[in-house]
């Protein structure tokens, strides 16, 4: 079973609903999604990621009256999280953050953000139902409707998506390499700024830790157990080739990148810090 079978079979279904109607577009990191149409309220459109409707119908044993069911409970659950996001903007309980290359800023103009390193940092309002989550980006008149200091903000939202999306670190099957990143593996590099995650690493390994940001879902950390206190040559030489790679790998995956420059955490001093050459 394919995807293109899925939707003759949808187009079947749905040919004589007077209600709705959907088509295949493509998500921002370019992945197909399935939108379903409400012909009656036509603003109100929500996606559905085309693979994991196709998973359902498979799971399901080819039954696609229970898919169109799990795509039209999907349906409900985004408008209610739709709903959630249109809420008080004073309430501040589900705002987070995310991290981005810096270039984001050209596309998002006057929205409030905090610069960290050579990267930055976007507010974002989510909700979601457990398994799944929407969010808008909070641009300058929600921020108004607010009322706080950037940094007030900037403290809740940290201990927002620190509580939100835990920590979450796992070993790749590269030697003594880790990636970081949330429970869900999404939007996970935020989590490089988590009080409790890189100091794990430094302590267990007893030192500092390389950081290649190769993407805004995941960071990879390398401990640093190289000879000698020349580390910025040794980065050079070896670190920075490596990270070229990885971080291509990762961009041919689809991935968004953080970064072009190695980063270091320091275990002294708690702190992270752009290899400069």
């Amino acid at each position: 079973m394919d995807q293109k079978r899925l939707l003759e079979l949808l187009n079947q279904y749905l040919q004589e609903d007077p209600y709705h109607s959907f088509h295949v577009g493509k998500d921002e990191s370019g992945g197909d999604i399935l939108i379903l149409e409400d012909l009656k309220v036509p603003e109100e459109s929500i996606a559905v990621p085309l693979q994991e409707a196709l998973n359902q119908y498979e799971e399901s044993g080819g039954d696609i009256d229970r898919t169109v069911d799990w795509i039209s409970r999907s349906i409900e659950s985004g408008r209610a999280m739709m709903e959630m996001l249109e809420g008080d903007p004073r309430e501040t309980g589900n705002i987070v953050l995310r991290l981005h290359d810096i270039g984001i800023l050209r596309e998002n103009k006057g929205v409030p953000h905090v610069d960290y390193l050579d990267m930055t940092m976007l507010f974002y309002r989510i909700a979601g139902d457990g398994d799944h989550y929407i969010s808008k980006v909070i641009d300058s008149t929600e921020f108004a409707q607010i009322g706080l200091r950037k940094m007030e903000l900037f403290a809740i939202a940290k201990d927002n998506t620190m509580e939100l999306f835990p920590f979450f670190m796992r070993t790749l099957n590269i030697p003594h390499h880790f990636e970081i990143t949330n429970t869900i593996r999404t939007d996970g590099a935020i989590s490089m700024l988590y009080d409790n995650g890189l100091r794990l690493l430094a302590d267990q390994y007893e030192t500092d830790v390389i950081i290649y940001p190769v993407s805004e879902d995941y960071i990879i950390a390398v401990p640093y157990l190289e000879e000698g206190d020349d580390y910025r040559s040794t980065i050079r030489e070896k670190y920075q080739k490596e990270f070229r790679e990885l971080r291509q790998a990762a961009i041919e995956e689809g991935e968004i990148p953080l970064s072009d420059k190695v980063h270091i955490y320091g275990r002294e001093t708690g702190g992270i810090a752009v290899v400069e050459f």
